[in-house]
């Protein structure tokens, strides 16, 4: 999904957008799992969700603070999507994220996008989400990750 590109302007122009790019990762979802992405850019998160994290990011650069809070937004708003009433994910003494009761969740960013992944405990024991800026799948790589039956069709 997400290309590495020799220039940062480059990677702008070919990025997805935020809604494509939540859109496609969801259709690879099992079903019960919904997830929100949202676009981490710098200068342009709203001071209201700046201040309710203050205390979490205390310490943290500007790049590290804007991903920390697209991550808890992306989360709020997977949350929402999913139909939870309590949309706030704290987090623990290890700074893992703590999802509301009866929730399970993954939250993960590169340096352009946050994504959240969530579900309810009745439907999963856990979730766990991963994302990834790479390069281009080399052709003799993809058996490791593309099934032969997809491959045959392809062709």
């Amino acid at each position: 999904m997400a290309v590495l590109n020799p220039s940062a302007k480059q990677a702008r122009a070919n990025r997805p957008s935020t809604r494509a790019f939540r859109d496609s990762l969801v259709s690879l979802l099992p079903a019960g799992i919904t997830a929100e992405a949202t676009e981490i850019a710098e200068g342009r998160l709203h001071v209201n969700a700046l201040t309710q994290w203050a205390e979490h990011t205390a310490g943290f650069s500007r790049t590290r603070t804007n991903e920390f809070v697209s991550g808890r937004t992306a989360a709020r708003e997977a949350l929402k999507r999913l139909g939870s009433d309590n949309t706030l994910v704290l987090r623990d003494k290890n700074k893992a994220p703590v999802w509301p009761m009866a929730t399970v969740g993954s939250i993960s960013h590169t340096r352009s996008i946050a994504v959240a992944a969530v579900s309810w405990k009745t439907d999963f024991a856990s979730i766990g989400i991963d994302i990834e800026v790479c390069g281009a799948l080399h052709p003799r790589d993809a058996h490791i990750v593309i099934h032969e039956e997809d491959r045959s069709e392809e062709r």
